[in-house]
């Protein structure tokens, strides 16, 4: 029988690897998809596409913080809670998975989560503000030069954000691994 924490690490794999999906479509499909095609600047449709750019970027963050945020906090949680337990649980004549677990390996992937977290906030929460910021941009007429340098960045930004979005792989993705091998193991 399953003891509470083999269900958390269940749980917190599960998510890990949902966040490694959702990376992945992000970095390699949704964000390119949005640059195809992008006017380079200079191009008389340039500040048009960076401000639809904004708007658009609007709507894939609002879905990442009502859903992914709150996935891999739970993760992060599920982690820390399983490594906790398994760091203070006694051999048993009953073998559990508390009892045989590899705490180490489950604080490594509560680490990972909690890196994400701040890799988010420290790193891709400023991009996001800045392609959000696009959308609030006047007409090319209307604009101070500082407002012009923001638009003749604004694929450079989303294509930063591709870069520093592959941390948000390979952080859930090793977390996932090490909490998986658990489970596998026990």
């Amino acid at each position: 029988m399953a003891d509470s924490a083999q269900l958390a690490t269940a749980a917190s794999v599960a998510f890990s690897f949902t966040l490694v999906g959702n990376a992945i479509t992000q970095c390699f499909m949704s964000i390119p998809a949005l640059l195809a095609g992008f006017p380079k600047p200079g191009n008389p449709e340039h500040a048009a596409s960076a401000r639809r750019l904004g708007r658009q970027w609007k709507e894939f963050l609002f879905g990442g913080e009502k859903f992914f945020r709150p996935t891999n906090t739970l993760g992060l949680l599920g982690y820390s809670f399983a490594a906790l337990k398994s760091a203070k649980a006694t051999p048993a004549s009953t073998p559990s998975f508390s009892s045989s677990a590899d705490w180490k390996l489950l604080a490594v992937a509560a680490g990972c989560n909690f890196l994400v977290i701040l890799h988010s906030a420290g790193n891709m929460q400023p991009l996001n503000r800045k392609i959000c910021h696009l959308a609030e941009l006047g007409d090319e007429k209307e604009i101070t030069g500082v407002e012009a340098r923001e638009l003749a960045t604004a694929e450079g930004y989303a294509r930063t954000w591709i870069r520093y979005n592959v941390l948000r792989i390979l952080l859930p993705l090793v977390a996932g691994i090490a909490g998986l091998s658990q489970l596998v193991e026990h």
